[in-house]
């Protein structure tokens, strides 16, 4: 299902070391990947090609080449690749007692977009050949991750960039339940018609369809990763009919929800970052 080389030399870390980058390795899916975890560590994915999504807690981002992902420990995380399009990435997993994530080196959002510097991409390369070649001591190993956080956050942006970016984040944050058109108008201060407009206007698609396309993705991890009842799901994801969610789901996926999550359910889990 996939292939991994874990770079992962000897180094000798100080009780109580600070951060520090402890492995690298090269992930290439053979297509059809599919994963979910807890993790215990920090880890950073940087993907080469391929496009998949990327879940963490709920909120749900579209990745694909030259995208950036992080997974901070204690959250849940679930992601996988589409089919005829299978993930190549390279991960660093870190240790160590001050983690850049929430220190202000990068924003809280797990995920960042193109344009990623080209700088961390070379500095990538080099780190990949130091640890390939267990050529690494504590001190660089430590330089190794401060350094690549320092150049990825030149490029990170720490808030949204415009009103359809700080729409998404809304509808991101919002767990149970997913908020309407109405609700994210009055969130904004602003009708219907303008919300409708402005949306629009930078996306070039309609509020309501964006919409309706987190909705039935916040239904697929639902109905993978849980037991929760399809009248649930429903409820939980928007949609007010039970009756009307099965028949939408159906015409989209070709079956209707409880037959789809049989066919669907995640069956990769555990603890390791890949």
């Amino acid at each position: 299902m996939f292939e991994t080389e874990l770079l992962s030399p000897r180094i000798e870390s100080p009780a109580g070391a600070p951060f520090h980058l402890a492995a690298v390795g090269l992930f290439q899916s053979l297509g059809n990947f599919r994963w979910e975890q807890v993790p215990q560590k920090m880890s950073v994915h940087c993907v080469r090609s391929g496009r998949g999504e990327f879940h963490e807690d709920g909120a749900v981002w579209e990745v694909g080449p030259g995208d950036v992902f992080v997974f901070r420990p204690g959250r849940h995380y679930r992601y996988f690749d589409r089919p005829g399009e299978p993930w190549r990435y390279d991960f660093l997993v870190f240790e160590g007692a001050v983690e850049p994530v929430g220190s202000g080196v990068l924003p809280p959002c797990p995920f960042v977009t193109p344009p990623v510097p080209a700088a961390m991409w070379a500095g990538l390369e080099r780190i990949v050949e130091a640890y390939r070649a267990e050529r690494i001591g504590f001190a660089q190993a430590a330089r190794m991750g401060w350094g690549f956080f320092e150049t990825l956050a030149a490029q990170a942006p720490a808030a949204p960039s415009g009103f359809a970016d700080e729409v998404r984040a809304f509808v991101m944050r919002q767990q149970v339940p997913f908020p309407t058109v109405g609700q994210i108008a009055w969130q904004f201060g602003i009708d219907r018609s303008t919300l409708y407009r402005r949306f629009s206007a930078e996306t070039g698609v309609s509020v309501k369809s964006w919409l309706s396309g987190e909705q039935f993705r916040r239904s697929e991890t639902l109905l993978q990763i849980s037991d929760t009842p399809v009248q649930e799901v429903a409820r939980i994801c928007g949609f007010r009919d039970p009756l009307y969610f099965s028949k939408a789901f159906r015409s989209r996926y070709g079956l209707p929800p409880g037959q789809w999550r049989e066919r669907n359910r995640t069956t990769g889990s555990g603890s390791v970052s890949v």
